[in-house]
């Protein structure tokens, strides 16, 4: 939630913006999660020779089956949102690298925005590291949030709020990074309003770890690239 402060110099932010769902999200993981407990009750009772009730079985069927259906769904949903985004041709780029500035957060991971910082291509000079604690980084100006810093927002989104208020920017636009986050080439940016950039997994000697940062970056709306909205306030980028 944000809301309206005296101290942003008259901007004027909406005040109780909230989503609210019919049913909050956790308590569907905890469902799914109990289902789940459920029928590796079921596998073992008949691994061991237990006998369960008919209508329980069938029961815990069930609900499994709509488990697997909803993972099967969504598999369906991922690979319309890649194939949307493989024939969505990316808009030509308007403004350079010059016209960014860059942002990256952090509590104090200083070897980790050190890396960062160092594989940032050398056309992107303006370069800022907001954090939670001092700490060193060449080739970036640190920035440290206050303690006695105060808004509605918390965690990454409070360090954030402090730069928007308080950090200079003549540039075009910002370009928010995490602190593991590698920017191996950077071409330039579309004419658009928000611009979300496609992450890719980084090739490790772990195929297994490599495997599960492909599933967990690929269930996200933005493989689509947004080209279903009207209105182009956000665009993928890659």
């Amino acid at each position: 939630m944000v809301g309206d402060d005296s101290t942003e110099g008259g901007a004027h932010v909406p005040e109780g913006i909230e989503t609210r769902y019919p049913i909050e999200p956790e308590r569907v993981l905890t469902a799914l999660l109990i289902v789940i407990i459920l029928g590796v009750t079921v596998a073992g009772a008949h691994l061991f020779g237990f006998v369960l009730p008919e209508l329980y079985r069938v029961f815990l069927g069930v609900l499994l089956l709509g488990v697997a259906g909803l993972y099967v769904t969504s598999i369906f949903h991922w690979l319309y949102e890649v194939i949307q985004g493989w024939r969505s041709a990316p808009d030509p780029v308007t403004y350079g690298p010059e016209a960014v500035q860059v942002r990256i957060l952090t509590i104090d991971a200083e070897g980790t925005v050190q890396n960062t910082v160092n594989e940032l291509p050398d056309t992107l000079t303006d370069r800022h590291v907001i954090a939670e604690t001092p700490i060193e980084i060449d080739g970036a100006t640190v920035h440290v949030v206050p303690d006695d810093f105060e808004c509605m927002a918390m965690d990454k989104g409070r360090a954030l709020e402090w730069a928007r208020r308080t950090l200079p920017c003549e540039k075009e636009y910002v370009l928010f990074l995490d602190e593991d986050t590698l920017v191996p080439e950077f071409p330039g940016l579309p004419d658009a309003d928000i611009i979300q950039f496609r992450e890719y997994p980084m090739k490790t000697d772990s195929w297994w770890t490599f495997w599960a940062e492909i599933m967990r970056m690929g269930w996200q709306l933005e493989q689509m690239g947004f080209k279903r909205h009207d209105i182009p306030m956000l665009f993928v980028f890659s």
